[in-house]
């Protein structure tokens, strides 16, 4: 069987060629990988002084609950100083002994409002990280990346151009306001 000379040339360019799909399979596609600033986006996050203030105010009232507490164990103490030489070695013994009971009560009540504090700020930052997740997320997905580092993740030594760093649009997403992750509750 012969074939013309174009024939024979059409098919041996066309068997040269592989099906675009083909060519992808043969060379990968590079991964595009971005990086982003998650402490500047969480200090943008919309609604974050207010959490703030209010972890602020929380923290100063748990602050003032152990301050009272420890001031009350102190005059305790002081008094107790004071009237040591008028009271017997029984009711110094038990008196020493019920300032320890305070003291060790007022260790654990600090121990408790800062576990309580460390757990609130924590719910409150919840919120907040998810209103970042869902602006990264949004970006990757209308940029094509197929990932996005924290740039606070790479140690100190990282030298990554200015054009990788897509925090600015993270932020314009977020300050848009309109990712129902980042609506008030």
């Amino acid at each position: 069987m012969r074939c013309s000379i174009a024939v024979c040339a059409l098919v041996i360019v066309g068997m040269g060629s592989a099906p675009v799909g083909a060519q992808t399979a043969k060379r990968p596609v590079a991964p595009r990988i971005a990086f982003i600033n998650v402490e500047a986006l969480v200090d943008a996050v919309p609604g974050r002084t207010v959490a703030e203030a209010g972890l602020a105010s929380e923290v100063r009232m748990g602050e003032t609950r152990v301050r009272l507490a420890a001031d009350s164990l102190r005059r305790a103490a002081e008094q107790l100083s004071r009237f040591e030489g008028q009271i017997s070695t029984a009711q110094r013994e038990a008196a020493t002994l019920n300032l320890r009971a305070r003291e060790l009560q007022l260790e654990d009540m600090a121990q408790r409002v800062g576990l309580e504090i460390d757990a609130r700020r924590a719910e409150l930052q919840q919120p907040l990280l998810l209103c970042v997740q869902a602006a990264v997320e949004e970006v990757q997905r209308r940029d094509g990346w197929h990932a996005l580092v924290d740039i606070g993740t790479l140690g100190q030594i990282a030298f990554i151009t200015r054009e990788a760093d897509v925090t600015p649009s993270v932020l314009a997403v977020l300050q848009e306001g309109r990712l129902s992750q980042c609506s008030p509750r």
